[in-house]
């Protein structure tokens, strides 16, 4: 299938910026199946060493993919717009040491849930329609909801970003699958509202909102932001705390 015009403009860019990431040279992207992901829901991606790889080895940008999903394209610029983003100053939270699965999970969460109102706003900078494909992404969430896949807080962040990108109506009609979760999600993702509207203003309020999520959840345990396109994921690293 060929890739409409904008994943090409997505592209170019991430590999623009990365440049200063990779010794001046552009990283490549490199599509890897979502099997290595274990149970994990969405897609994801990390930046690795690939030595001898793509543009004579260096880092590159490995997109993992559940070919579920509906629109591969999308789904692939989704992933590349996160990390476009941390060429702009953006972070995700890194787990403190000792931190339960359970917390690393969450902390992970709030990481992407805070920063995908600004990843749909960059897509929808390049020409992307995001309002069609974030309604199967939100289809997609239901779908999860209803296996079982999310934990209550996990479900009221992502709820509350579709929220922010559909429209009220939206959460509305996810109330019933919401609730087979717990009674509670719903209330906390309209409690969550106006923190992830804030992250589409720009990277410095998205920083500021997920701090004030976390105080909430987490009981003001302050966590430490990492720029992922500095990092390198060696052999065997783990790659489920990437982006979604």
């Amino acid at each position: 299938m060929r890739a409409p015009v904008p994943a090409a403009a997505v592209l170019a860019e991430f590999r623009r910026r990365s440049q200063p990431y990779n010794a001046g040279r552009p990283m490549a992207v490199i599509l890897d199946e979502a099997k290595a992901l274990g149970g994990r829901v969405g897609h994801t991606s990390r930046v690795r060493f690939v030595p001898g790889g793509p543009d004579a080895g260096g880092k590159a940008l490995v997109v993992y993919l559940h070919r579920t999903f509906s629109s591969l394209p999308y789904a692939i610029c989704h992933e590349v717009a996160h990390n476009i983003l941390y060429a702009d100053g953006l972070t995700r939270l890194a787990k403190p040491f000792g931190a339960t699965k359970q917390d690393t999970q969450l902390i992970s969460q709030i990481s992407t849930s805070t920063s995908h109102p600004l990843v749909t706003k960059t897509l929808e900078s390049f020409g992307w329609p995001v309002i069609a494909y974030e309604a199967g992404r939100a289809e997609w969430f239901l779908r999860a909801v209803a296996g079982g896949a999310l934990s209550e807080h996990a479900a009221a962040l992502i709820a509350a970003e579709f929220t922010v990108t559909l429209g009220h109506y939206w959460l509305h009609g996810a109330r019933p699958a919401l609730r087979r979760v717990s009674p509670y999600v719903e209330a906390m993702a309209v409690d969550l509202l106006r923190d992830i509207e804030a992250c589409l203003i720009s990277v410095e309020a998205t920083e500021a909102a997920r701090r004030r999520i976390v105080s909430r959840f987490l009981y003001g345990v302050e966590l430490r932001g990492v720029n992922p396109l500095e990092r390198v994921a060696g052999p065997g690293s783990p790659v489920f705390c990437g982006d979604g």
